[in-house]
């Protein structure tokens, strides 16, 4: 269900119980429907504050992935430079799927 539908429905469960409530003999079936439209009505609030909260943390994690990235990169063209005397860094490139990036020449990136 869309958010416009799901929010139309606890609204539509307290108007029938307004009709509802009018008729006699129906008193019981009214109560139920206006607990259960009370019940949406907070389900309703609880959802959109979760909402709210993914947002927040896809926000947080997308602004901390680049970082991360860039570190993760530099620490292993480190680890190539300092080991470069004695080990054969383009055969560990190949290995990790790491070639070097076309536009800073010797600065590898990671596939």
């Amino acid at each position: 269900m869309n958010y416009e539908i799901t929010q139309e429905l606890p609204k539509s469960g307290h108007q029938l119980v307004v009709l509802l409530g009018t008729q006699n003999g129906v008193y019981e079936s009214a109560s139920l429907v206006q607990r259960m439209a009370a019940q949406l009505d907070i389900l309703g609030a609880v959802l959109s504050e979760k909402t709210k909260l993914c947002e927040a943390l896809v926000a947080e994690n997308s602004y901390r992935l680049p970082r991360t990235a860039s570190e993760l990169s530099q620490g292993i063209r480190n680890a190539l430079d300092a080991c470069s005397d004695y080990l054969d860094t383009d055969c560990v490139m190949d290995i990790l799927s790491i070639e070097y990036d076309r536009t800073a020449p010797n600065k590898p990136t990671i596939l």
